[in-house]
């Protein structure tokens, strides 16, 4: 579940970014 986690990570910030 880290790949999971990570993931979610990188759209939290491409959304914030966005």
């Amino acid at each position: 579940m880290l790949l999971f986690g990570l993931l979610g990570m990188v759209i939290s910030h491409c959304r914030k970014n966005k």
